[in-house]
């Protein structure tokens, strides 16, 4: 998708989409997650920008704002997660960034557009597999809006006069294309369980899919060594092997 320029957004709904580096589960545990949603809070309301919905995930979160001035957007997320990131290193005693890059947005082009949006970011855990209703996830807006917890003007905002909103909520989001994550890394456990059948360690074929499997649970499956190593059943001798054997072993941290 290309990247809209700041100043020439013209909506004034946005979906943002903020992921961990290397896409690490910083929002792992529900404290954090409470915490990243207690400072979103706290920011909206010094710079009058609306929580539409939000969903906090272990790697990423999804939140879908009302910005009545766009020029506080980025200043807002900014601060945000910043604030996070500290949190979150000192907690774990560690250092470097906490989030990839800056974070994704994408502009709400109309209501149905926004409708959908919202189920869109309410049905992450459900496509997520943690849960079959998303009723049942604990850190997204879905519950608010089924327990009239979201304010009156958020909904008058979203939905207009239509007091069946709830059975909007519900529906299916249709063709509309959203900003996402992607755990291709789920989708290779056949490849891994084939190449388990193959003994013929001195094979670069081999050696070259392993470690592209290998790079795939260390960055996007936030495995590490001995992790990976159960994984693919690897002996730590061969696992190394496998990394000296290639000369691309910079892009595998």
């Amino acid at each position: 998708m290309p990247r809209i320029a700041r100043n020439n957004y013209q909506s004034k709904f946005f979906h943002i989409m903020t992921q961990g580096i290397n896409k690490e589960h910083i929002f792992q545990k529900n404290t954090y997650k409470e915490y990243y949603l207690e400072l979103l809070k706290h920011k909206l309301r010094d710079n009058d920008i609306k929580l539409i919905s939000y969903c906090i995930m272990d790697n990423h979160a999804h939140i879908l704002l009302f910005v009545p001035a766009i020029k506080h957007l980025s200043e807002m997320m900014s601060s945000v997660n910043t604030k996070y990131a500290m949190f979150y290193n000192n907690n774990l005693q560690r250092c470097g960034y906490v989030f990839r890059d800056r974070y994704k947005c994408e502009m709400i082009m109309d209501k149905t557009h926004l409708q959908n949006c919202i189920k869109y970011i309410h049905d992450n855990p459900v496509k997520a597999g943690i849960c079959s209703n998303p009723i049942d996830y604990e850190h997204s807006s879905y519950r608010d809006y089924f327990n009239d917890k979201v304010c009156g003007e958020v909904i008058s905002i979203v939905y207009g006069d239509n007091y069946n909103y709830k059975n909007i909520l519900s529906g299916d989001v249709g063709d509309y294309k959203f900003i996402e994550i992607k755990d291709n890394y789920l989708n290779y456990d056949i490849e891994i369980k084939k190449l388990l059948e193959n003994n013929n360690i001195i094979d670069m074929d081999y050696y070259n899919t392993m470690y592209r499997l290998i790079c795939e649970l260390k960055m996007n499956g936030n495995l590490n060594n001995i992790e990976i190593m159960e994984k693919l059943k690897l002996k730590k001798s061969t696992y190394y092997r496998i990394i000296r054997k290639q000369k691309i072993f910079k892009e595998c941290p």
